[in-house]
């Protein structure tokens, strides 16, 4: 390791410059019927029946789908169709869509194993018609073409079709068709759709033995949306899908998978994707609505030396006497400053391209690192990320 005589001291600036941005919640729940116990409801796909409609209880705005698409499906205004507007009102949008894909193994007419993927939009046959999860009909005011939603009883069918079962009060008619019950309200907005797969007829499969007019997986689907207004949930929407096997063949081996679309702040540069797939969690944020090039000039006139993007932190060096200028100028633009330390920035580097030789100097790094008098160690060493296990 070289020693570091002569070079300038710095200052490393950390600046988380995203928000923090809304979080977005799934469930899903699957149920497999049984050939001997199950018979196959008569519910089916009407495209005629297609909806959408606003939810915008609390800060998140944004339009759903009676497919299961969220989001927007077009280019157009986002008064028309809101890809995930946040704070509500600002224009500010964040993702383009989202969306269920739902797939599944199964033994075709010709005894293959093939595999069926469901998704919400997007495809379609040779001849145009749909290869998509499609609405079923019943489940809203169709005069109104909005979907069901809690705080507006206009948009509410005569009748719950899925309720005709209730030997007191069949359909529940004038009655919330609720996640928690008949006629329990949240403190917010929840809307409450259906559709089905029916029409997928790309493959020479039949779910039903009972209507082989039906095609897809048999799956039907009870989508739910829920905005709530309490304090610590108003930057949150959830999304509850529930997933049912209506047709009479098992299905043994099916995976559920989410479509999300990147579409933070309406500027590409410095649009940001992260995910931890320990907790099946995924983000999208973006820097502050500022591109490189502005938080560059920004840089320049604040007396920066250098300017460096790593994810999602810019890092700015400058001379340890500029320090409080660099801050305030950040702090002015509505940034923050998440730490600043004294560091020896080395100004020549030397790569380490040998895996053993990279061992052996992060051994004995850790081993000074280890001793009590020690601080911190610096190194102008460039070591590739494979050999830092």
């Amino acid at each position: 390791m070289n020693c570091f005589k002569g070079e300038s001291l710095h200052n490393l600036i950390h600046r988380h410059s995203y928000f923090h941005i809304m979080f977005i919640l799934f469930t899903f729940t699957l149920f497999n019927s049984s050939t001997a116990q199950h018979i196959p409801s008569d519910e089916r796909s009407d495209t005629t029946f297609r909806a959408q409609n606003q939810l915008e209880s609390n800060n998140v705005r944004t339009t759903v789908f009676n497919w299961g698409q969220t989001g927007r499906k077009d280019a157009v205004p986002i008064n028309e169709q809101t890809p995930y507007e946040w704070y509500k009102n600002t224009g500010q949008v964040y993702l383009a869509l989202t969306g269920p894909c739902i797939g599944a193994e199964v033994v075709d007419e010709n005894g293959d194993t093939i595999h069926i993927v469901d998704i919400f939009h997007y495809r379609e046959s040779p001849t145009g018609e749909p290869w998509t999860f499609e609405p079923i009909p019943g489940y809203f005011n169709q005069s109104t073409s909005k979907i069901a939603s809690s705080d507006d009883p206009s948009t509410w069918p005569s009748f719950w079709p899925d309720r005709m079962s209730d030997t007191t009060d069949p359909g529940w008619a004038g009655s919330w068709d609720g996640y928690f019950g008949k006629n329990v309200f949240i403190d917010g907005q929840e809307l409450y759709f259906k559709f089905t797969d029916d029409l997928y007829d790309s493959h020479f499969y039949y779910p039903d033995t009972t209507d082989f007019t039906r095609k897809g997986l048999g799956l039907i689907i009870s989508g739910r949306a829920f905005s709530f207004n309490e304090d610590f949930l108003k930057d949150i929407v959830f999304y509850s899908y529930k997933i049912k096997n209506d047709g009479t063949k098992p299905l043994n081996k099916l995976g559920i998978s989410f479509w999300w679309a990147d579409f933070v702040g309406g500027e590409g540069p410095d649009n940001m994707i992260g995910y931890d797939l320990s907790r099946n969690f995924i983000w999208s944020f973006n820097k502050n609505n500022m591109s490189l090039d502005d938080i560059f000039n920004l840089a320049v006139g604040a007396g920066v030396e250098d300017i460096e993007e790593a994810g999602s932190q810019v890092l700015f060096y400058t001379d340890s006497q500029q320090l409080k200028r660099v801050k305030d100028a950040v702090l002015e633009q509505g940034l923050s400053v998440t730490d600043a330390e004294l560091i020896k920035k080395p100004v020549t580097t030397l790569l380490v391209d040998h895996r053993e030789t990279a061992d052996k100097v992060l051994s004995l790094i850790e081993k000074i690192e280890a001793l009590d008098d020690v601080q911190k160690v610096y190194s102008n060493l460039e070591i590739p990320d494979n050999f830092i296990s």
